[in-house]
């Protein structure tokens, strides 16, 4: 029974995904200046792709204010695509993402940018297009910890968010993701393929996005702290609510 649902999710998942792309990319053809209307188009693929998978989000504190960085902790794929269920915003990846087939395609199409991370040049350009974003009423999505991991609270944080942050006074919205099991985070060496038969293989999985406040501060160092430390103990509390043992 497990490989027969998990193999129709991963078909529909396949068909749906083309579906989104050829009409994404039809519409965006069509209408060159209407962005927005291509991520609303993505938060309706991301309602019936969880749908489809078996997803349960519980949302606590989603922000009504534009124009903000959020910052959020990262297990696995998904993250992004559960955050833009709630949010039209813009996440940012590393370059390898822009590769990956429907994945890396989608993202291109609803606006996500990339960045070399070993280029400083190509650091410097995705710095400067955040701050743009951000100054014209825009939402972008950062995983500072650069990659997935599952530990109970974040790893070090890349500072280069919150230097530009604190320099163009930029809001941060501090947000923490959990999902149901520990399985659920990709990590490693896991392919997609793999994870995704094991984690959509059951009939259900929840996952807990919680919000916090905007924080503002001209001090870098005093931004990512705290925005670090409301992310830790957040996802303790998210961890207890489903029944980790923390």
């Amino acid at each position: 029974m497990k490989k027969i649902l998990v193999s129709i999710r991963f078909l529909l998942f396949i068909i749906i995904s083309l579906i989104y792309i050829f009409v994404g990319y039809v519409f965006s053809f069509i209408s060159r200046k209407k962005p927005l209307e291509i991520l609303k188009l993505r938060r309706l693929y991301v309602i019936v792709i969880c749908f489809v998978l078996g997803i349960k989000i519980k949302v606590k504190n989603v922000p009504k204010m534009q124009s903000f960085i959020l910052i959020v902790n990262h297990r696995t794929y998904l993250d992004p695509v559960v955050i833009a269920k709630d949010l039209l915003m813009f996440p940012l990846a590393k370059f390898e993402v822009s590769k990956w087939p429907l994945i890396g395609w989608g993202a291109k199409l609803s606006g996500g940018f990339f960045v070399k991370r070993e280029n400083k040049n190509s650091r410097e350009k995705a710095s400067d297009k955040i701050i743009e974003f951000v100054k014209n009423n825009k939402i972008v999505m950062i995983c500072p910890e650069g990659t997935t991991h599952t530990n109970a609270q974040t790893i070090a944080f890349r500072p280069r968010t919150f230097i530009n942050a604190a320099k163009h006074n930029i809001a941060i919205i501090p947000t923490a993701i959990e999902y149901g099991k520990k399985e659920d985070a990709w990590v490693g060496e896991d392919t997609f393929v793999r994870h995704f038969f094991e984690c959509f293989g059951k009939w259900q999985t929840n996952v807990i996005l919680s919000y916090g406040k905007a924080i503002k501060n001209e001090d870098w160092e005093v931004l990512l702290k705290e925005t670090k430390s409301w992310i830790d103990d957040e996802m303790l509390l998210l961890r207890k609510e489903l029944g980790y043992k923390v």
